[in-house]
């Protein structure tokens, strides 16, 4: 019991800390992509697009508006960001799903 809950303390913050860091690299991305596209008010786009209680409700709204607008090519140093938070959001989602199913398995294990 004890070694339980010390591995569930470990795995807890980390599921959390996966999906605030998700949050963050999804709104750099979107950011980055919607000054690309020259559309209008960019940070409001990333911002709606974050994960929220529901789900990312906003995300889809955002792939469906930006068809609209063709995206200029990057300069080097926008690609070299999209490239590194493309990365970032991988290795967050993996902190994500590894620290929720190790915690959720071992909170319905105690019962």
């Amino acid at each position: 019991m004890a070694i339980t809950a010390i591995i569930m303390a470990i795995f807890g913050p980390l599921w959390i800390m996966g999906a605030l860091f998700l949050n963050y690299n999804i709104y750099k991305l979107v950011l980055i992509d919607a000054k690309a596209r020259n559309m209008k008010r960019p940070r409001l786009w990333a911002l709606l697009s974050m994960g929220h209680n529901n789900g990312s409700a906003f995300l889809p709204i955002y792939f469906f508006n930006r068809r609209k607008y063709p995206r200029k090519v990057f300069s080097p140093q926008e690609a070299a960001d999209y490239e590194r938070y493309k990365k970032q959001t991988k290795i967050s989602l993996l902190l994500f799903l590894i620290g929720t199913v190790v915690f959720f398995y071992l909170l319905y294990s105690l019962f």
